[in-house]
């Protein structure tokens, strides 16, 4: 594992937002509410970026790491364990997943820099928040997230877990009842 730090191009929540819906469109899915994360991974990206590679990578290989993703090379790399869970329907590695995909879709070299000195890195620019996002917009898109009402519906229909839900309904300031 790597101790380099990088710098992403600046992307707001909205702008991320969108590249999770044009995702979504070039996929087919726009009109899904549960993402099929790994039909996503092993079926369709295949046949939407030429190129592609995912593979699933043994715990020794990965160590801490859940996922890992070479945007240059199209490849994804999921931790046996992670893999397994996310294919049970697990929340937590069904976000890790559209995380990578975040990564492999927002951080291709011209976008991505190595930082330089000691000067904290701004949440926009960050490359690990940008994929949080990206995962919590593809797996929870706003216009299907508003209909759920509740942190409870909403881990139900999009399959992720409570506090992916309550950060998404924060993020977009609904303030549903009984939500900490």
């Amino acid at each position: 594992m790597s101790n380099l730090v990088f710098r992403a191009r600046p992307l707001s929540t909205a702008a991320i937002g969108a590249t999770a819906d044009q995702v979504r469109e070039v996929l087919g899915l726009r009109d899904v509410r549960y993402v099929p994360v790994p039909e996503v991974l092993e079926l369709l990206l295949p046949k939407a970026l030429e190129g592609y590679v995912f593979r699933v990578g043994e715990h020794e290989e990965l160590q801490e790491c859940h996922g890992q993703t070479r945007p240059d090379e199209r490849e994804i790399c999921l931790r046996d364990d992670v893999y397994q869970r996310m294919i049970g329907g697990a929340g937590r590695d069904r976000l890790t997943g559209c995380h990578e995909i975040g990564h492999l879709v927002l951080h291709q070299t011209p976008y991505l820099a190595r930082r330089i000195g000691e000067q904290p890195l701004k949440a926009f620019e960050d490359p690990e928040w940008q994929a949080n996002c990206f995962a919590g917009s593809l797996l929870m898109p706003e216009r299907f997230f508003r209909e759920a009402g509740s942190v409870a519906v909403a881990i139900e229909m999009f399959g992720v877990t409570a506090d992916a839900a309550r950060h998404r309904m924060r993020q977009l300031k609904l303030g549903w009842e009984g939500v900490k």
